[in-house]
């Protein structure tokens, strides 16, 4: 019979026999330490690198020399002349996808698919779109394409919107859902607006407000109305082909939460504006439950939607999975820089 917990287990496979950090090279970011006055560089660990692609950036004129390969750790450490600051980190991974996205378009190997990079157009630097995103867990803060977000194993945010209207057994879900024909999660459900996040909690707010004006539509008037409602955690284990390959990659992130009540119907005078959402639906709460238990969700927005039902007390106190689900929603995440999550 399905369980809630199911949800969370799928998104919380990291640190198991199916992929942990024994498997992977650690991915360094340089930072200055000072110690009895004296300045020395560290590197902290900030995401976690397949070996496969390690190999690819080693034979790479372009990407190789910005790293230190430290082989008898496994760890991967960005010099510090290419990420003493944020400006500086974001510049350097520009270079690596610009060369990825070069080797990629020769056709030269289909190694290089194995990155599962999209090699759409990269735009300027410093001019972030909404398939940048910044990171988490990082001595300095800095922003990165979703692409090269994967490959690095960096910790992730996104803001979602739940909306809905009514209360109790009268509640009624708002549901995206996602095209058939995107990249990835074709078909799947999700909340009705998301988009990447900024960071602290003003910028987190500005960012749900700003995605839900672009891609619903929404006036100022009712974007006013969108509250923080906290946030999940989770450190996945995603599984596909890249290339000719089948492999599995990790995927830590955070999803920060925001809530909107609207009257029932309110969505229907709204034209879908994002390029990922065919439409939306307004789902009773036990239809609701129903799909995530059938696994219908994207995994990041099953949890953030197991979240709601948890606050607004659909799953109650007594559920004997309740306790558990509260735990497995905020997924510990293993970076120094955890606090600034």
């Amino acid at each position: 019979m399905p369980k809630y917990m199911d949800i969370i287990h799928d998104s919380n496979e990291f640190g198991s026999a199916k992929l942990h950090a024994g498997m992977l090279w650690g991915f360094r970011l340089p930072y200055k330490l000072a110690i009895d006055g004296k300045s020395y560089t560290a590197h902290e660990l900030c995401g976690y690198v397949l070996p496969s692609t390690i190999d690819i950036f080693k034979q790479d004129n372009t990407i190789a020399p910005l790293f230190d390969f430290i082989e008898p750790r496994k760890e991967l450490h960005l010099k510090l002349e290419h990420g003493k600051d944020s400006a500086t980190i974001e510049k350097s991974l520009f270079k690596i996808r610009a060369a990825i996205v070069a080797f990629t378009n020769t056709l030269q190997a289909d190694s290089i698919r194995d990155l599962t990079l999209n090699p759409r157009p990269l735009g300027d630097l410093g001019q972030h779109g909404q398939d940048d995103m910044p990171v988490l867990g990082a001595p300095n803060p800095f922003r990165v394409h979703e692409d090269l977000a994967r490959i690095f194993g960096v910790v992730t945010s996104a803001v979602h919107l739940n909306i809905f209207g009514g209360e109790g057994d009268n509640m009624r879900i708002w549901i995206g859902h996602r095209g058939k024909y995107v990249s990835t999660y074709p078909g799947m459900l999700s909340q009705c607006v998301v988009g990447p996040s900024e960071l602290g909690e003003e910028g987190r707010l500005a960012a749900m407000k700003h995605w839900a004006a672009k891609k619903a539509g929404f006036s100022e008037v009712v974007t006013e109305k969108v509250t923080a409602a906290g946030k999940v955690s989770f450190f996945a284990v995603r599984e596909g082909v890249r290339g000719s390959v089948a492999q599995k990659w990790p995927e830590p992130g955070v999803r920060y939460v925001f809530d909107l009540e609207l009257p029932e119907g309110f969505l229907g005078k709204h034209k879908v504006k994002d390029r990922l959402i065919d439409g939306y639906s307004a789902e009773h709460t036990d239809d609701v439950k129903r799909l995530l238990l059938m696994k219908l969700f994207k995994p990041d927005c099953a949890l953030v939607m197991l979240d709601l039902l948890i606050r607004k007390k659909l799953i109650p106190v007594d559920h004997p999975e309740y306790a558990a689900v509260v735990k497995g929603l905020r997924r510990e995440l293993a970076f120094p820089h955890q606090v600034s999550l």
